[in-house]
């Protein structure tokens, strides 16, 4: 029968502590009889190779202290330890069974007849080709080479590898233990029919037997088995590979068992037999435990090897230290990385280490380095025993120090009387502590602390300390200090750390103290020498910066003498900050003044950082007596339809301009306008004041700033034909020193174009609807609004109240009459009163406010608000209300300018 594959090969190694140990034996504690202390595993390999098998517990105590093991892989230069072959070498591939004629490349024979089952003995008596693979087959045994404690028990294998590759079955195999050899055989393997076998087990067969101590007789087995401890764990079980044996012996001294295994049946007479060497020894050994010391201290590690069960000291064995690393310690007294040591007559193999690469040079202060130890049994040639490693472990030393670390930062520019803050943190990265650790800082004179985030120990003068005595490891203090520094200085701020054991940092903090190098210009703008009483002066600066480095924290004052005050809120001192000028940078402000009186007038610009003055300038203009300002308005008028003819019954509008071109605001103008009979008005402005009966309508503004302007527009319809229907505007102040006139002509033409025309886009109100003189057609449009006043001009920071008023003009009801208000910029609504007690709600942008509806607004039947505003702003916009209704066809707008005025 065909066994296993013979490419089989078992290595246990054993493993404690994460740490990786090798050594190819297998063996039970001597105090713990017919117990298995041994964990095997498998790896299949390629080809027939021997076993490998544990052995000795490699950390001492006991040999095989009866602790089960584990079996973990090979270890490597990655492993945390140099690469070493195992304690012997693995034997060679066996050859293959040929035993005919090699060929003419050496390599391979013709073959044999016996391999092919030809007969045997020349008889030509045939035989199976199992008997044939058995024949030609090549013993094989593991381990071959193996140490073990005295009185343990050693399990060898043993099968027969066929040519094919396969463990032969159910062939006899021999054992002999050498005359000169120690120790007997114990027990012989015999299959039991598949189930588990104890060391113990008999076979029932009478060729299976141990006939004396130092011969036995065995069959390879025909399926596979396991050797068990006689507990339930399995993964300390020993398993028997189908094809395989296994004997067991022992050995009360130490000495050397050579066992001779042998295929009685097997032709191939060179490759049927196979011998293992057991090299008993009695040892026990403990290695150092992990230690700490302080750094530069030397360290003592003593291993301690015993023999005859714990009772007497192995003297004169060896014991080898290897430094890990050697970068951080090594072995006194030569620094060297590995140090060998004999056993002495204690038991006890000594060694100094220290964390030192040569005398007086710490390696590192805080550090750990692994020590690797191997104890070795010197060879005995009366035993014919070669030296032996016995056993691997390592040690770890760790040098611990405190490392006070001091770090401090601050500006390195600054400017006179800027706060400047300083930080230092002091620091123990070490693994001990630090003791009578001390924090002190020196700042020199001409700088005063403003604050300190920990109040100091001491403090004299300048200087400050901190005595924090200890501080553990992975500790730190940090400490802020805020100074001041009056005047200009090369400012070097010093802190200092000391501890016991002579420990001492500084760290110098360096700052150059110094007045930014700012020029400022300031000059009157060139159109502005001479300014007339009551006219604007504008000021122009540049502030530049000269020097090298960044000015901080700069604003600028402006400070105008008696006669100036500033154009926005007639103030006399304008701040403007600057903020920060990098070097070679400059920066451009401007600012203007209103003249108040005659003679000369100067403004004084300072700039300064960090509240110290750092530039200055000033400039002069002349104050003049104001020309006389001749008060001028323009009028222009304009038709939507040009010269253009329109039918009757058709729409056109006019639109008037008046415009203040003069240097001087004009007060209580009327805007009037004069229109043809051919022309029947149908909208018009709010606040127009109507003379029907005249064909005329007129607007009063009281007051229209210079530079600003109103629009007015009248909505016509062609009434009656005329080559050149005259609408004349006019423009006259209340004293009469302003009197303009303009005029536009409306060709009119009869036609088919039916009646009730749309007024054109752009109407602003509705006229009032109480019915005029024969011919005058009523109002388009369900509702009529209207704005008090229609241009008012009012100084920034006053108040103002417009009336809004909005008419029902239909002969219906208008259902959910809304307001809406436009307001112009600068312009802010501080009171709003009107029928409606739910009040008004503003947009997001507080520009639009939508007043709460009237529900029902009956025929002829007004509604008033009133709008209080803050003018905020110098400039002018207009006021747009619109209003609509539910039922109205088209809504209604009006418009005012609003003008805000510079303060007087």
């Amino acid at each position: 029968m065909i066994g296993a594959p013979c490419n089989l090969s078992l290595n246990a190694l054993w493993s404690q502590r994460g740490k990786v140990r090798r050594f190819a034996i297998l063996a039970v504690s001597s105090r713990s009889a017919w117990v298995c202390a041994f964990v095997l595993g498998s790896t299949l390999l390629s080809g027939c190779k021997t076993l490998s098998l544990p052995a000795i517990n490699p950390y001492g105590g006991t040999i095989f202290s009866g602790q089960s093991t584990t079996l973990v892989p090979h270890h490597g230069a990655a492993g945390g330890y140099p690469a070493q072959g195992s304690a012997f070498l693995t034997p060679p591939e066996p050859k293959k069974c040929y035993h005919g004629e090699p060929t003419g490349d050496g390599k391979n024979g013709k073959g044999c007849a016996l391999c092919a089952g030809a007969g045997i003995g020349g008889l030509g008596k045939k035989e199976s080709a199992s008997d044939a693979r058995a024949r030609c087959g090549q013993i094989l045994l593991t381990p071959t080479r193996i140490v073990a404690p005295v009185g343990g028990e050693v399990i060898l294998l043993a099968g027969i590898c066929g040519q094919d590759g396969n463990l032969v079955t159910k062939e006899p195999i021999e054992w002999m233990l050498s005359p000169e050899s120690v120790g007997q055989i114990i027990d012989v393997g015999d299959e039991n029919k598949g189930k588990q076998s104890s060391f113990w087990s008999r076979s029932n067969k009478p060729s299976v037997e141990k006939v004396d101590v130092d011969f036995a007789r065995g069959r390879t087995s025909s399926e596979e088995g396991r050797i068990t401890r006689g507990t339930a764990r399995t993964e300390d079980d020993l398993p028997v590979r189908k094809g395989q044996t296994w004997l067991s012996l022992s050995s009360p001294s130490e000495g050397v068992s050579k066992v001779t295994v042998m295929a009685p049946e097997s032709a191939a007479w060179d490759q049927r037999r196979q011998t293992a060497t057991i090299y008993w020894v009695d040892a026990s050994w403990q290695f150092p435990q992990t230690q700490q010391a302080s750094s530069g201290q030397t360290v003592t590690l003593v291993t301690k090897v015993l023999r005859a069960e714990g009772f007497a000291p192995a003297e004169d064995w060896l014991v080898r230290y290897r430094s890990l690393n050697p970068e951080v310690a090594r072995f006194l007294d030569q620094y060297g990385e590995v140090f060998e040591k004999k056993v002495d007559r204690n038991g006890n193999a000594i060694v100094e280490v220290v964390n030192m690469q040569q005398p007086g040079v710490i390696s590192q202060a805080n550090a750990t380095a692994l020590f690797e130890i191997e104890v070795i049994r010197p060879s005995q040639a009366a035993e014919n025993m070669p030296e032996l490693p016995l056993g691997r472990g390592t040690v770890q030393v760790t040098w611990t120090a405190p490392e006070i670390v001091l770090r401090a930062s601050g500006p390195e520019t600054a400017v006179p009387g800027q706060p400047l803050a300083y930080s230092a943190t002091v620091e123990n990265d070490g693994f001990a502590q630090g003791e009578n650790v001390v924090l002190s800082l020196a700042i020199p004179n001409g700088m005063t602390v403003q604050s300190i985030s920990v109040p100091p120990t001491r403090q004299t003068g300048t200087s400050f300390v901190w005595e924090i005595g200890a501080l553990g490891p992975r500790q730190a203090l940090d400490v802020q200090v805020v100074v001041e520094a009056a005047a200009e200085m090369d400012a070097r701020i010093v802190f200092e750390a000391t501890a016991a054991s002579g420990i001492r940092k500084n760290a110098v903090v360096s700052t150059l103290v110094q007045k930014p190098q700012l020029v400022l210009s300031v000059n009157p703008d060139p159109t502005s020498t001479q300014v007339g009483v009551g006219e604007v002066a504008t000021f122009n600066m540049r502030l530049t910066n000269s020097g090298n480095q960044t000015a901080t924290d700069l604003t600028l004052l402006l400070e105008a003498a008696p006669g100036l005050s500033h154009i926005r809120d007639g103030a006399t001192q304008v701040t403007r900050e600057i903020g920060y000028l990098p070097p070679g940078k400059s920066v451009d402000v401007a600012a203007q003044f209103v003249v108040e009186r005659e003679g000369d007038l100067s403004l004084k610009a300072t700039a300064q950082s960090a509240r110290t003055i750092v530039a200055a300038g000033t400039a002069s203009v002349r104050g003049v007596p104001a020309p006389q300002r001749v008060p001028q308005v323009d009028l222009e008028m304009r038709s939507s339809t040009g010269a253009n003819p329109i039918a009757i019954n058709t729409a056109t509008s006019v639109q008037l301009f008046v415009k203040n071109t003069g240097p001087v605001a004009v007060r209580n103008l009327i805007v009037g306008v004069k229109y043809d009979p051919a022309l029947a008005p149908t909208g018009a402005s709010a606040g127009f004041e109507p003379n029907f009966a005249n064909q005329f309508l007129r607007w009063r503004i009281p007051e229209l700033a210079a530079g600003t302007s109103s629009e007015f527009q009248v909505n016509f319809s062609g009434l009656a034909a005329s080559p050149d229907a005259q609408v004349v505007g006019s423009l006259d102040s209340e004293d009469r020193v302003i009197r303009v006139m303009r005029n536009v002509g409306i060709p009119v033409v009869g036609s088919a174009i039916p009646a009730n025309p749309v007024p054109p886009p752009g109407t602003v109100g509705g006229i009032n609807p109480t019915p005029g003189p024969a011919g005058v057609p009523v109002p388009q449009g369900d509702l009529a609004i209207a704005i008090e006043p229609i241009s008012k001009a009012v100084r920034i920071n006053e108040q103002s109240t417009y009336d809004i008023t909005i008419r029902n003009i239909s002969a219906s009801n208008q259902q959910r009459v809304e307001l809406q208000l436009r307001l112009p910029e600068g312009v802010r609504v501080v009171g709003v009163s009107g029928p409606s007690q739910d009040g008004y709600q503003f947009d997001e942008a507080g520009r639009i406010i939508n007043m709460a509806p009237v529900q029902t607004l009956r025929p002829q039947e007004p509604v008033s608000y009133r709008i209080e505003f803050r003018h905020e702003l110098v400039g002018e916009g207009r006021l747009i209300a619109t209003v609509q209704s539910s039922t109205s066809r088209e809504p209604a707008s009006a418009m005012s300018t609003i003008t805000t005025l510079p303060p007087q």
